[in-house]
């Protein structure tokens, strides 16, 4: 009996000091953290938990702390909260998760997203300069996207006269989305009937728009508690094949390495190691580099092109606006030389961007030294989300979001 009344007066004490801090947020509990308080915030909340923590922070403040399993985070939701972790120094440290690395690179952090120090610091200079070389923010990149959408534009047709006008949308611009990004990687497109291609952009699918990889990485335990376990097996599988497959490529690619010939982005890397000899360029580092390519650049973009034609048809007054200023302000083709003659359509642009917050919460973060947010301070050591979508739906910034 003693020892049962002192047991209960631990878990009470351990509460008690769990929840006595200067930053705001709903209870933590043991094992659970925050979950109970999240999921009366939300039902939905294991599969968009960026909702749930957008409707608490509305009662807690825009830094709030919460907990996820065992471990405490603090989450972000104000533009000016957000903008000063993010402008920090001691900001720039991702997150270690096991479960991420197993999944996506090769159970160590890899690429230009996701690692840190000094092969975080070359492969993003690196890159930055690459792409750059690849036509990146020059008009050659434009004509490669002109003549994709031109592509579009006849698929599109060729697809009506097959189907009917109803056509769904949700993943129809995936397809060309990628085919710029694979003109980065090797100078080539494919056809869009192509079987690969399609292949590829199925099984990038299963791991960026699976929901419950947030709370995959972040709690490690879930990986083994149905229903995460059979997800996570089955992203973990489809992203095995399709690292296989980019394997497949750096290896062809290598096979017809010309340096007086570099086409594309796996050329300028072979390049680099041959000039370098480092270990920062090393195959896996390449495959996972391409994996932030096509995660990254083509579902982020298609998925926006997808919301546009979806708020084009609720809100059929604007798509008319639009309209109205590209048939006033261009003909045939809308190029980047057309953008200050073209303020209406680029503030929409902009807008569905922000309403459709394709990427809601932002890599997670650890700090490296004390960051002042606001009227708080996040200790070194803390662990930082920044819910991007609900920045974009701020009624102080927004007035009407």
């Amino acid at each position: 009996m003693i020892l049962q009344i002192v047991l209960v007066v631990l878990v009470f004490l351990w509460i008690f000091m769990k929840n006595s801090g200067k930053v705001p947020g709903p209870w933590i509990l043991p094992m659970c953290g925050s979950a109970p308080f999240m999921l009366m915030a939300d039902r939905e909340m294991f599969s968009y938990p960026y909702r749930a923590m957008h409707k608490l922070s509305l009662k807690y403040g825009k830094v709030m702390k919460v907990g996820l399993g065992t471990q405490d985070w603090y989450v972000l939701s104000g533009f000016q909260e957000i903008q000063d972790f993010a402008m920090s120094d001691h900001s720039i440290t991702h997150l270690p998760s096991k479960t991420f690395d197993e999944i996506y690179s090769f159970d160590r952090p890899l690429g230009i997203i996701f690692p840190d120090g000094g092969l975080w610091k070359d492969q993003r200079r690196f890159g930055v300069k690459t792409l750059r070389q690849l036509g990146v923010g020059k008009s050659t990149l434009e004509d490669k996207m002109i003549t994709e959408v031109t592509k579009l534009i006849e698929h599109m047709e060729n697809t009506i006269k097959e189907k009917g006008n109803l056509v769904e949308m949700h993943d129809f611009f995936d397809l060309p989305c990628l085919n710029i990004i694979w003109g980065l990687i090797n100078a080539s497109r494919l056809d869009y009937n192509d079987q690969h291609l399609k292949d590829q952009i199925s099984l990038i699918n299963k791991f960026t728009m699976e929901s419950a990889i947030g709370p995959l990485v972040a709690i490690r335990p879930l990986k083994f508690v149905p229903p995460f376990n059979s997800i996570y097996n089955n992203v973990k599988k489809s992203m095995d094949v399709f690292k296989e497959y980019m394997r497949k490529l750096v290896r062809t690619e290598g096979k017809l390495f010309d340096e007086d010939n570099l086409k594309g982005y796996i050329d300028h890397f072979i390049n680099e190691r041959t000039k370098t000899g480092t270990s920062y360029y090393e195959d896996d580092q390449l495959v996972v580099t391409m994996i932030d390519f096509f995660t990254g650049g083509s579902g982020t973009m298609s998925k926006s092109l997808a919301f546009g034609v979806l708020f084009s048809a609720l809100y059929p007054e604007v798509a008319k606006k639009v309209q109205t200023e590209l048939d006033e302000n261009t003909s045939g083709l809308i190029t980047l030389d057309d953008r200050e003659r073209l303020p209406y359509t680029e503030a929409t642009v902009t807008e569905i961007s922000r309403l459709a917050s394709v990427l809601p919460i932002a890599p997670p973060r650890q700090t490296t030294g004390d960051i002042q947010v606001g009227k708080y301070t996040l200790p070194k050591g803390s662990l930082v989300q920044m819910n991007l979508y609900s920045m974009h739906r701020n009624m102080e910034h927004w007035n009407d979001p």
